[in-house]
């Protein structure tokens, strides 16, 4: 048992069944996630955030937001790597891809003027963008839509 828990960063533990639980796949599986967490406004209180994107940055994961002012998504290849400072912040996409809805949950949706570059712990490069999350932009909140692919092998 010990042995596989090694597999995971985190351990998660149902004190009322008395188990280990298996909730996140194992360490090096995944590069992101798309989750809610509670993130700090910069206006001295936390606020709850749904639609946030981590790095799995403890697996060597680092990120860079791209303009397509300065390139497409469409005509972004392997030769536009050289000059992107990634970054290995967990938050480094966080929210910054999207607009929110408003408070009666109205409105929000993709900024389709980014797009990312994401290095993963084996030094594969991928092309990410968000195409909708939310009804303002077309989507389902809960489903997102994601397009990416391979611009390098690590």
């Amino acid at each position: 048992m010990f042995r596989s828990l090694l597999a995971y960063n985190l351990t998660f533990v149902s004190l009322e069944n008395s188990k280990v639980i298996t909730a996140e796949p194992e360490k090096a599986n995944w590069d992101i996630s798309w989750s809610y967490t509670t993130y700090n406004s910069g206006l001295g209180s936390p606020y709850w955030v749904q639609d946030f994107i981590s790095l799995n940055t403890l697996t060597g994961v680092s990120a860079v937001q791209v303009s397509t002012s300065v390139k497409s998504y469409a005509a972004f290849a392997e030769g536009d790597l050289t000059g992107l400072n990634f970054s290995a912040a967990k938050d480094v996409i966080g929210t910054k891809w999207r607009t929110a809805p408003n408070t009666s949950g109205v409105g929000g949706g993709v900024k389709t003027d980014l797009f990312y570059v994401i290095k993963d712990g084996s030094g594969n490069v991928y092309k990410l963008k968000f195409n909708s999350y939310i009804s303002g932009d077309g989507g389902e909140r809960g489903k997102p839509v994601i397009e990416y692919k391979l611009i390098k092998k690590g």
